[in-house]
């Protein structure tokens, strides 16, 4: 591992490891400042933007609320990759699970994330997406209490505009055996949660090899079209995206796996150019992802 990338780790488990504490303990002042405003909340149904102080003490206590009724003790969450995106940027993977002692209370889940360093020096994190399963308890809970309450999209039809047109791109590339085309719509380092947990892909070599892993499973199993239809999508603040697409496997006129819906983060550097930066599918179904990664036949 880099220095640089170390460093990065750190700082990431840091700050995890202080508002993890803050968080049971019921600290908010101690919390507070290392959360960003505007800060998205984002999981494979939709996202989230919390835009004010308020929003965020409401989001910290009803987390802390679910937390103490299942009798948590501490929230174990490590760093499983972070790297430096500039000077004043981090973009990371972590686990995290919560104990009750020793007894595990919840499956264990991934969650990718952004932090920004401010004027201050005080790294904060900026978005996170949670990638629970569809099948967890803690998933189950968290939606069900209205933490992840979802925004309804605003300026939708401009967003999936631009998330198709993505789409589009790394669809054809598959289909077409071409690697420009999918390394001109990534933005790395990619981040993957899936059925394989959280996966990053920090160089060109490491995407490509990806890429060619794709394109052979796609030919032995007789891949005929990759489909993929953006359903929902919006803006959080100017050059952040996020929404969620389905995917349909197609042999002939068959489908290879029932289609799913995953989900996506988009950024832009100001120029237009939006490309992915991260990406959540379903765990626990016969995803293209698991096609790929697995020889088990669907």
């Amino acid at each position: 591992m880099a220095e640089a990338d170390k460093d990065a780790e750190a700082t990431v488990q840091e700050v995890l490891d202080t508002t993890a504490r803050a968080l049971l303990d019921g600290d908010f002042p101690r919390f507070a400042p290392f959360v960003s405003l505007p800060y998205a909340t984002c999981t494979r149904e939709g996202a989230r933007l919390l835009r004010t102080q308020a929003e965020v003490r409401a989001t910290f206590d009803k987390a802390r609320a679910y937390y103490l009724s299942r009798g948590a003790t501490r929230l174990a969450r490590r760093v499983t990759a972070a790297h430096f995106d500039g000077p004043d940027r981090i973009r990371s993977a972590s686990t995290a699970v919560a104990l009750a002692g020793d007894r595990v209370l919840d499956d264990e889940h991934t969650v990718v994330s952004h932090l920004l360093c401010g004027a201050d020096g005080r790294w904060r994190f900026t978005d996170a997406r949670y990638d629970f399963g569809s099948a967890t308890r803690l998933g189950d809970s968290f939606l069900a209490s209205g933490l992840f309450d979802l925004d309804i999209p605003t300026n939708q039809r401009q967003a999936l505009t631009i998330m198709q047109n993505v789409l589009d791109r790394i669809a054809h590339s598959y289909t077409v055996n071409n690697f420009a085309f999918l390394r001109d719509a990534v933005h790395l380092p990619l981040f993957k949660q899936g059925a394989q947990g959280a996966q990053v892909f920090d160089t060109v070599e490491a995407l490509r090899g990806d890429f060619e892993t794709y394109v052979l499973r796609l030919v032995t199993r007789n891949v005929t079209e990759l489909v993929l239809y953006a359903r929902t999508a919006q803006f959080l603040g100017e050059q952040r995206l996020h929404g969620v697409y389905r995917t349909h496997v197609l042999s002939g006129p068959q489908l290879l796996v029932p289609s799913y819906d995953s989900a996506v983060s988009l950024d832009t550097d100001g120029t237009g150019q939006w490309r992915l930066m991260a990406i959540m599918h379903p765990v626990d179904l016969p995803t293209l992802d698991r096609i790929v990664n697995t020889e088990v036949a669907v």
